[in-house]
């Protein structure tokens, strides 16, 4: 799996940007890991380079002087630089060129062949458009409603793109609140559709863990500050409107602060970095691929003889007779079941329908087959899908994508019926 992680920051001076990012580089290639710390550090894109490496103790170094490549490009502002921790609390990450802050790397101690490297850009050019892009739409323009939380986007060129946005608390920037996003950037779009639920989760809990230490640094500064200035603060306090030439009155007189020093963390971007590092890890052995070996075929040496061969009849009857619903149940419990009852060119129908987005609707008496169906059916879908097994009354699309509902129940007369596919089931009883 050949993904890379990033945090983006939407910043109030420089716009969304790229702090920092986390990839992992196969077959001990230390020519491209080298790669990643011999650009500049500054905000312009990164030019491969074809600098002598040398190993020494675990960590790379670069013979080649980087004083004029770090006057390529503008240097960041506070807010978006990420900063190093001091080289003696760090244990098993190791720093890589600390002297220029280019970042740092952990090998996998399972898979010496794989090295997960942390750096502020990914070095490739047309890794670094591709990232630099998804910061700017997922900053921007790609986010769900309410504007916290995952959405998913992208293309062929330029890859797809996970991407959890999420605000932090700052008593020092505009609107008291500043927005991150966690993205998740890979070229095959059906493996991260498939991750959808595990990446979600992972840049939920973690994204919960920036914001609980940021509350409580925001309501510390807010009751210091309280304090300090009494009335004049809970007037003119951090909720308080102002117009935006105050604000930058205020503002020119406060320093920018990155989210290390916003959330009080030395070692913040280390514990950014074993996050991204164990994401890639798990993500890339959740899926594996297997090949399904049919069963054993008779060899194809030998016909069947003409004496073997017997005529059917053509009339096949549709009416399938079960004498109890039992006898049903226990006959619904695969797909393939389900197409030899509904016929083979109903259940084309009926898959074909539910799987472009339309409403499957059940209509019967029985809520164990319907159940049955469920959940054979369900499996063709995301687990995100909303079902809805007892119901008494039509709900449209949007509160449901299956639907369960009595046989007296009728569907209004306004629903397009071109969104919505209507199961019946009916049962004919006979004498034995």
């Amino acid at each position: 799996m050949n993904a890379i992680v990033s945090l983006v920051h939407f910043c109030d001076a420089d716009g969304p940007s790229v702090i920092f990012c986390t990839q992992a580089f196969h077959d001990n290639a230390a020519e491209d890991v080298d790669e990643c710390f011999s650009a500049s550090n500054g905000r312009s894109s990164p030019v491969p380079t074809r600098n002598v490496v040398e190993k020494e103790n675990g960590t790379l170094s670069n013979k080649k002087d980087l004083s004029n490549a770090n006057r390529s490009g503008p240097a960041s502002c506070a807010s978006c630089a990420f900063s190093l921790p001091p080289p003696d609390t760090l244990s098993d990450t190791k720093i890589v060129n600390y002297s220029e802050k280019k970042g740092f790397k952990t090998e996998d101690d399972e898979n010496p062949l794989i090295t997960y490297v942390g750096s502020r850009y990914p070095q490739h050019p047309q890794l670094y458009s591709a990232v630099r892009q998804a910061c700017v739409r997922s900053l921007s323009c790609e986010f769900c409603q309410g504007r916290e939380g995952p959405v998913l986007f992208g293309d062929e060129k330029n890859g797809y793109v996970l991407s959890y946005m999420f605000k932090i608390k700052d008593s020092q920037a505009r609107g008291f609140q500043r927005w991150y996003s966690f993205i998740f950037l890979m070229t095959d779009r059906i493996y991260l559709v498939a991750s959808w639920p595990f990446l979600v989760s992972k840049f939920q809990s973690l994204a919960s863990d920036l914001q609980s230490k940021a509350n409580q640094i925001f309501e510390k500064e807010n009751a210091a500050r309280e304090s300090r200035y009494g009335d004049t603060f809970s007037r003119s306090g951090p909720l308080s409107p102002s117009s935006p030439d105050q604000f930058l009155r205020r503002r020119a007189n406060q320093p920018l602060r990155s989210l290390a020093e916003l959330l009080k963390t030395k070692d913040l971007f280390v514990h950014i970095h074993a996050n991204f590092s164990w994401i890639l890890k798990a993500c890339g052995r959740r899926l594996q691929e297997r090949h399904a070996n049919d069963q054993t075929l008779f060899q194809n040496t030998s016909f069947p003889s003409q004496h073997s061969i017997f005529p059917v009849e053509n009339s096949v009857n549709k009416k399938i007779p079960f004498n109890s619903t039992e006898e049903l149940d226990t006959r619904i419990e695969n797909l393939k079941s389900f197409q030899n009852l509904l016929g083979v060119v109903n259940f084309r129908k009926l898959i074909l329908n539910f799987i472009r987005g339309n409403q499957l609707i059940i209509r019967g008496s029985d809520s164990n087959i319907m159940k049955s169906i469920v959940s054979i059916i369900k499996d063709l879908v995301p687990n995100d899908c909303s079902v809805i097994e007892n119901g008494i009354d039509y709900l449209p699309l949007t509160k449901c994508n299956i639907l369960c509902i009595p046989p007296t129940t009728q569907i209004p007369n306004d629903v397009d019926k071109s969104t919505f596919c209507l199961l019946d089931i009916l049962f004919f009883y006979h004498k034995c």
